[in-house]
């Protein structure tokens, strides 16, 4: 079977998590979080272990600024994808908007466990260029914030002025 067929079956299947999770992107990019979070739900029923739609809806608590919802939301993601630095960041990056500092700090650092991170001489965090980043559509290497934003998050308390 070839891939356009594979995919348009999937597409074609009226109870597809696929289709029905594409739908919840579309409800929350528009700022439906209702529908959204509807969808992110059954897209997960049809599919407990593809670990993405817990991931989005855990992004759309955080968005809504249910900030409990969406603690558990990316512990339950954690759980079913522990090595994924994204799930890591995002969940410390939760934490910073919840002012927990210390909680950031620890899942950031977890987060960046996978990251090579070193300073160069103005003291802001970058990364050494790997050759398997992909490239940018504006040609060339992407740059390594983009890669590895957590890593500036992880050290805001060292450079910012908030006690």
């Amino acid at each position: 079977m070839s891939r356009i067929t594979w995919w348009r079956n999937r597409w074609n299947e009226p109870r597809s998590a696929e289709a029905i999770g594409r739908l919840g992107m579309l409800y929350h990019a528009y700022r439906f979080l209702d529908e959204a979070r509807t969808s992110y739900r059954i897209a997960h029923e049809l599919a407990p272990d593809d670990f993405r739609f817990v991931y989005y809806a855990a992004k759309l608590e955080k968005t809504a600024f249910a900030y409990e919802a969406a603690e558990a939301l990316f512990r339950s993601a954690i759980a079913m994808k522990p090595g994924d630095a994204e799930l890591w960041a995002e969940l410390g990056d939760l934490y910073l908007m919840w002012n927990r500092r210390e909680d950031a700090e620890t899942h950031l650092g977890k987060a960046r466990g996978g990251c090579s991170a070193r300073r160069d001489g103005i003291g802001s965090p970058t990364m050494k260029p790997r050759p398997s980043w992909p490239i940018s559509p504006r040609g060339g290497r992407r740059r390594a914030d983009d890669e590895c934003a957590f890593v500036r998050a992880a050290n805001l308390g060292r450079y910012s002025s908030i006690p």
